[in-house]
């Protein structure tokens, strides 16, 4: 039953791949709405302008890298496959 589970694993994970590639141009203008964002508050919070750069450079690594999307792609079919029982 292992190999079942690893295969559903892979199968969502080439999904979300998918599902990422397919949503590229969406995910790339978001980091730089959010990195725009980020630079008009870093005057009014530093720490807080701070914590949405971050968020934003994240989100375009996602947007323009290939290895990234494998990343994120695989930890999140993990994520979706921990909590499930065999049967």
């Amino acid at each position: 039953m292992s190999h079942r589970k690893r295969l559903d694993r892979e199968r969502m994970q080439v999904y979300f791949a998918y599902l990422l590639m397919a949503y590229r141009p969406l995910i790339v203008v978001i980091g730089i709405v959010l990195l725009v964002y980020a630079v008009m508050v870093i005057g009014v919070s530093q720490l807080f302008g701070i914590i949405v750069g971050v968020l934003a450079v994240l989100i375009l690594l996602l947007g323009n890298f290939y290895g990234v999307v494998v990343f994120v792609s695989k930890v999140l079919a993990w994520l979706v496959t921990v909590g499930r029982k065999e049967e």
